[in-house]
């Protein structure tokens, strides 16, 4: 017989060897992904791409260096719900007020066409029922942590268009985690199971509110002051909203994401976030390397019918979409540029479309080869719309001609002007943003006669019912331009940080009227100083001017009365901005 001391010793090493082949994977997938994505960066690529390159290169596709692909699958999986519980700490539920009903418009009529319109066309390509209704919905949802990831690194996400999109990815994610709630029983359905699976999901979307509203405030300021008791704590709440989840019969990412939503709202989101960012960074390459990893060519089908497959499916999700956002956005009677923008950032499939495939696989209803097929449309999707929005104004450009006719499909635009009759305007406002505001509310005081061009047309059906001159249009047009009053303004103001639109509008304002003064704004020394050598008489830095304004508060805060006047005016001024949507 053998002795349990040799029992024991003989499991251990089965575990150590078994840990340390895991460790030795990794070690695989780290020096992989570092050494390709090193060389994406050298090449001035995306690094996503560099990811999803490594884990095809260690995969069975090409190396197969990889001995335990399951452990990474496994590790993908925890990345999966800590990069979507980072997502919801990014997604404040309350800023779907910001984009009033463009957001939920756009997004349920997004979801509704590409969900037919995938289902008709996987439908004709011979898919069966049940497997076809998975992929559709696979192809129905956008990347929240891509997009959020692209926007933040191209300082976005305060945009217009930014801001309409994170709303219709929110959108988005509701919608999926209630399909996701129903698909278990779409084989078999039942009025009692789907009801069950409904009654589930609305309890889950319940439960998050009031953790969030009464809950969440109360214990985070308990926790918060210790930074490690914060950070583990915000982990720990992760964790229990995962396993909540998965006994409502969830995933642990849909759990892990709206844990973040719950964190939202609080005052402590980004301390949270700059203390999870390192975790959530390693968990990014575990997953895009492992999206690489698992892609096979299995089934039936060549390598030349499954590519054909998944061109066909990509070019819906990387044309499809975007079209369809873009006619909707239209019909809302946004301007071309803000449709264009916004529809380009929904070219991909997202987490979520990779956990309805899984859990089409893990009931049976969902081949091998098809869960591949849609794995390798999520890496062609994310690739190609990663490349969409990093060069989005350069694609704007180059499309612009050819969008004018979408523009006539809204409202006419001249219902969106409020001009007195006989007036002349010494000042031109372009752009009513956060600086905009400002300088408005300086006109204001000063009884200057002015008036504003914005592109949001929430904006401006507010300054036309608060009587404020102004017209609906975007600067990137010309006939835009041309009508902006200029010929007989003393002064351009332009706080559009887009640098080929603000020299074509500083180009055009010279042209009217050489005497003029023109402000523009910029971001950064460069496009200040191709302005300036344009003729700009000066331009606005926001960081440069904010340093300049901190410097002078110095001046003023040896005086406690001083301070409290001018905190409360700054308070003041910052509910008139939130009531405004220029938070």
């Amino acid at each position: 017989m053998v002795s349990l001391r040799a029992k024991c010793s003989i499991t251990f090493q089965k575990r150590w060897q078994s840990l340390s082949n895991i460790l030795f994977d990794m070690g695989v997938v780290i020096i992989a992904a570092t050494f390709v994505a090193g060389l994406a960066y050298f090449l001035k690529q995306p690094m996503i791409l560099g990811y999803i390159l490594a884990g095809i290169l260690v995969g069975p596709l090409a190396l197969n260096l990889v001995g335990d692909g399951v452990s990474i699958a496994l590790i993908a999986e925890i990345g999966i719900a800590f990069l979507l519980f980072i997502v919801g700490l990014q997604i404040d539920y309350r800023k779907m007020r910001d984009t009033g009903v463009t957001a939920l418009v756009a997004g349920l009529g997004q979801v509704i066409i590409t969900l037919l319109v995938s289902f008709g066309l996987i439908s004709v390509l011979g898919f069966n029922l049940i497997e076809g209704f998975y992929v559709a919905v696979a192809l129905t949802f956008s990347s929240t942590m891509i997009v959020v990831k692209l926007f933040a690194d191209k300082q976005e996400l305060d945009t217009l268009h930014g801001r309409i999109v994170i709303g219709i990815l929110l959108v988005q994610d509701i919608v999926a985690i209630f399909l996701l709630a129903i698909l278990p029983n779409i084989a078999q359905p039942s009025i009692s199971a789907l009801s069950l699976s409904l009654f589930k999901g609305i309890a889950l979307f319940v439960l998050t509110f009031v953790a969030a509203r009464w809950v969440v405030p109360k214990l985070i300021n308990f926790v918060a002051r210790p930074v490690e008791l914060l950070f583990l704590s915000a982990v720990s709440w992760c964790f229990l909203f995962a396993g909540i989840a998965h006994q409502l019969g969830y995933s642990f990412a849909i759990g892990a994401f709206l844990a973040g939503v719950c964190l939202a709202p609080t005052a402590f989101t980004e301390e949270i976030i700059g203390r999870v960012k390192s975790l959530r960074d390693f968990f990014a390459t575990i997953f895009f390397v492992s999206l690489g990893m698992i892609l096979v060519i299995s089934g039936s089908g060549s390598l030349a019918q499954v590519l054909l497959l998944a061109t066909a499916l990509s070019l819906l999700v990387l044309i499809g979409n975007p079209l369809i956002v873009l006619v909707i956005m239209s019909l809302l009677g946004h301007k071309k540029r803000t449709s264009f923008l916004t529809g380009l950032a929904v070219a991909q499939i997202s987490e979520f479309s990779l956990i309805v495939i899984a859990l089409g696989t893990s009931l049976g209803e969902v081949s091998a080869a098809t869960a591949s097929l849609v794995t390798l449309v999520a890496a062609i999707t994310i690739t190609g719309s990663t490349y969409m929005i990093k060069y989005d104004q350069e694609l704007y450009e180059f499309f612009a001609k050819f969008l004018t006719p979408f523009e006539k499909l809204g409202a006419d635009s001249k219902h969106l002007e409020y001009e007195k009759k006989g007036s002349k305007y010494e000042i031109v406002l372009a752009g009513f943003n956060r600086i905009g505001y400002s300088v408005a509310k300086k006109l204001d005081n000063k009884k200057k006669s002015y008036f504003v061009v914005d592109f949001n047309p929430e904006l401006i059906r507010h300054l036309i019912r608060k009587k404020i001159p102004c017209m609906y249009g975007d600067i990137g047009d010309i006939e835009v331009v041309e009508r902006m009053k200029l010929q007989d303004a003393k002064l351009l103001i332009s706080t559009i940080p887009t640098v080929n639109d603000s020299l074509v509008l500083l180009h055009k304002a010279k042209q009217a009227n050489p005497n003029m003064t023109v402000l523009m704004t910029a971001t950064n020394s460069k496009d200040s100083i191709k302005l300036y050598q344009a003729g700009a008489d000066y331009v606005i830095m926001p960081h440069y001017l904010g340093g300049q304004r901190v410097s002078d508060l110095l001046d003023e805060f040896d005086q406690p009365k001083k301070v409290r006047k001018t905190r409360l005016a700054h308070l003041k001024d910052l509910h008139e901005r939130q009531s405004l949507d220029l938070s």
